[in-house]
């Protein structure tokens, strides 16, 4: 997240479990691997 913020970017999240557990707790939406 260090690099993201230093990009400008200022609203970040991260999620144990990445992208699966994004679509599994969040979004079902989002397709998983």
């Amino acid at each position: 997240l260090n690099f993201l913020r230093q990009q400008g970017f200022k609203y970040l999240k991260s999620v144990k479990g990445g992208i699966s557990a994004w679509s599994e707790e969040i979004d079902s939406k989002v397709p998983r691997y």
